[in-house]
C-alpha cells in the first residue's frame, strides 16, 4: 500500500508506525536470481494480488515457468502487489493491458486472491481476450455477500472462469450451494501457503523441557482472546508468547492489562522473519489458532467466515512442526478442525479453564507433534506446484477445445 501510494518501485527497508519491519534487501535476497525457463514452460499472467507469503510464486520460476503481473491498483495493508522484491515477474500496465496481453500471449491467467481484488479481477475477466482464466479465491465470501454488486461479480468469476480454485474442501462445498460453473474445472489449495525455502530442519529444544511449564505461541493477532483468558492460562502455569509489535499495538489495552495480571506468563516478542520460523516456533508446545465457537450445527448454509477460513498462521505452525490448539467445535462444520483432524494435528479444548488437559498425556502430545512434523510439507505451496501446473495445462487444453 505504501509503495503504491508513493509510486515506489525500488526495494525497501521499512518500519511503519505499528511496528511492522520489512527489509526487502535481506529477506528476499535468495529469490533474486536469474530465471531458467524451460522450453515447455508456461507463460503465466498473475492478476490481482498475492496477500500473505507472496514469495511462494517463485516456485513457478523454479519449475521453469515465466511470470507476468497485472496488479490491483489500490491494495490494502496485507495485499502484496508488484513491483515485487523477489523473482523476475514482468509487470504490465493496467492502462493498455489488453494490447500488452496480446503481445505477450500468456498461456494462462492466474487471478487471485481476496475480496478486495474481486472488482479488479472481474474487470479483467470481462475484457479477457480468450486467454484461459483460472480464479483462486480465499477471503472472504461472507464479506462479499454483504455487498450485492461485489457478490454478483464473485459469482461471475466462479461461473465464467475456465478453472476454479477453492481454499479448502468446506469452502468448495459451500460455494456449490450458490454456483454451478459453466466450465467446471476445480482444484483445492490454500491461498496463503508458505514457500518451502523456509522449511529448515533447525528445530529448537522445547522451553517446557527446561522449566516444566507449558509454552504456547500466537504468530499473529490474539484473535478472540481476552485478558481473562490469559489470566486463566497463567493460573494453569501456561505461558503465552505473542509475536509482532504490530499485534501488540493493535491490542495494547488488553495486553497491558493482562501483563499486569499475569506478568510472568505473557511474553511479547518482536517480529520474526520467515527464515527463523522453524527455529523460533518449534520451541513451543503448541500454536494457538483463532479462538471462536461455531454455531452452524452442521448446517452448511449457516457457516460463517470463521468456519470456512484457514488462518494464514496455520502454515507457519505447520512448517515449525508444532501441534495446533483449537476450540473443540464438534457438532459443527469447521474447515480448520476438519483438516487438522484428518492428519491428527489438533489439540482441542472446551474451556480455557481446562486447556492444561491438552498437555497431560505426554505420549499423545508427542505423537501429534510428530504427525505435524512428518506432514509439514502439506503446508508448503511447492508441495502442490506440479498439481497446480497440471490444472493449468488441463485448463488450457479444455479452453482450446471449446474455442
Amino acid at each position: 500500500m505504501y509503495k503504491k501510494f508513493y509510486g515506489v518501485k525500488q526495494l525497501l527497508k521499512f518500519e511503519n508506525s505499528y511496528g511492522t519491519k520489512i527489509d526487502e534487501f535481506k529477506e528476499y535476497a535468495r529469490y533474486r536470481v536469474p530465471p531458467v525457463y524451460k522450453e515447455d514452460g508456461l507463460k503465466i499472467l498473475l492478476v490481482g494480488e498475492l496477500a500473505y507469503n507472496p514469495e511462494r510464486v517463485c516456485a513457478f520460476e523454479e519449475h521453469g515457468h515465466k511470470l507476468y503481473g497485472l496488479w490491483m491498483p489500490k491494495p490494502n495493508n496485507v495485499s502484496q502487489v508488484g513491483p515485487l522484491p523477489f523473482g523476475n515477474v514482468i509487470d504490465i500496465a493496467k492502462e493498455n493491458w489488453i494490447e500488452e496481453v496480446k503481445t505477450i500471449k500468456p498461456d494462462i491467467i492466474y487471478a487471485q486472491l481476496n475480496f478486495g481484488a474481486i472488482e479488479f479481477v472481474h474487470e479483467i475477466l470481462e475484457g479477457n481476450p480468450n486467454i484461459p482464466f483460472v480464479w483462486h479465491f480465499k477471503e472472504g465470501p461472507l464479506f462479499a455477500r454483504t455487498t450485492p454488486d461485489l457478490w454478483d461479480k464473485l459469482l461471475d468469476l466462479y461461473t465464467k472462469s475456465d478453472g476454479q480454485i477453492y481454499n479448502n474442501e468446506l469452502t468448495r462445498e459451500w460455494f456449490h450451494i450458490f454456483v454451478n460453473p459453466i466450465n467446471r474445472n476445480e482444484f483445492v489449495l490454500d491461498g496463503d501457503l508458505q514457500k518451502n525455502t523456509w522449511f529448515s530442519n533447525e528445530k529448537s529444544p522445547l522451553l517446557s523441557d527446561k522449566d516444566g511449564e507449558m509454552h504456547i505461541v500466537i504468530a499473529g493477532r490474539p484473535y478472540g482472546i481476552s485478558t481473562e483468558n490469559i489470566k486463566q492460562l497463567a493460573d494453569q502455569k501456561i505461558h503465552l508468547h505473542i509475536y509482532g509489535k504490530k499485534f501488540y499495538n493493535q491490542h495494547k489495552d488488553m495486553l497491558d492489562k493482562a501483563q499486569k495480571i499475569a506478568p510472568k506468563f505473557l511474553h511479547i516478542h518482536d517480529f520474526c522473519i520467515p527464515e527463523n520460523f522453524v527455529k523460533e516456533f518449534s520451541q513451543y508446545d503448541a500454536g494457538f489458532l483463532h479462538y471462536y465457537k461455531s454455531e452452524n450445527n452442521n448446517e452448511l448454509v449457516r457457516v460463517n467466515w470463521n468456519d470456512l477460513n484457514f488462518p494464514a498462521r496455520m502454515s507457519t505452525y505447520g512448517m515449525a512442526g508444532i501441534p495446533m490448539l483449537i476450540y473443540n467445535n464438534d457438532g459443527n462444520r469447521v474447515a480448520t478442525q476438519e483438516y487438522l483432524e484428518k492428519y491428527d494435528m489438533a489439540l482441542k479444548f472446551k474451556s480455557f479453564l481446562s486447556i492444561s488437559d491438552c498437555f497431560k498425556d505426554k505420549k499423545k502430545l508427542m505423537l501429534i507433534r510428530e504427525n505435524v512434523w512428518n506432514n509439514r510439507n502439506i503446508f508448503s505451496f511447492d508441495y502442490y506446484i506440479e498439481e497446480l501446473i497440471n490444472v493449468f495445462r488441463q485448463t488450457i487444453y479444455i479452453k482450446a477445445v471449446r474455442l
